[in-house]
């Protein structure tokens, strides 16, 4: 099947919820040894062009397990962290704003005190040290953003409580990445609010 499409060409595609295009890979189409990958190809750009623009694309949530903080320390950590969540999912040429992802940026801190938390049935401050547990909840996240978030939360989670580098394997980071049908806002899945190509491209890239 050959391409429709002129060489050259870009065919511009509107999707609910979204704003996209699409390059038409017409020296693919037209190789006779590729031909009949061409459905493919055009399939695998549109993912790429779409990505996850559509309004609902990210809910980020941190629940962070850590030291009793006072309020000060709290708002500073939260207002850092949020900063970072932004950066790390923040999309330039999708529809979501930063300030609209960071309205959808949630941190909830769950604090222990002294003999709440125990590891190998010590508290840290018996084993001379902290630990730090950040879960991080988002649909349809892949692999490649979650080890993004791992290699950029962890030195700056170091950093806000004051972990020596040599004892960096005491924070941890937990992804809970789940399907779009198993989270509801107002009443509706996410999977009928993000149309399957979003949700598609999202899984894959994001």
């Amino acid at each position: 099947m050959l391409s429709p499409y002129p060489t050259g060409t870009i065919k511009r595609l509107h999707l609910h919820g979204y704003k996209s295009c699409v390059i038409i890979p017409v020296l693919l189409a037209n190789d006779t040894r590729l031909r009949r990958r061409t459905a493919c190809g055009i399939v695998c750009l549109l993912i790429l062009e779409c990505s996850t623009s559509a309004k609902d694309s990210y809910m980020p949530y941190l629940r962070i397990t850590c030291p009793e903080l006072n309020s000060e320390q709290r708002v500073t950590i939260a207002e850092r962290l949020t900063t970072a969540i932004i950066d790390l999912f923040y999309q330039p040429r999708g529809r979501l704003t930063r300030e609209e992802l960071r309205e959808r940026t949630t941190v909830h801190f769950i604090r222990y005190g002294p003999a709440e938390l125990f590891v190998g049935g010590k508290t840290p401050q018996e084993r001379n040290g902290v630990d730090i547990t950040v879960e991080l909840s988002d649909w349809n996240m892949s692999v490649r953003r979650q080890r993004g978030i791992a290699h950029v939360l962890t030195p700056l989670l170091g950093e806000l409580f004051a972990v020596p580098v040599r004892e960096i394997d005491s924070i941890n980071i937990r992804f809970h990445s789940y399907p779009p049908t198993d989270f509801a806002i107002g009443g509706q899945l996410l999977s009928d609010r993000v149309p399957w190509i979003g949700q598609l491209a999202k899984r894959l890239f994001g």
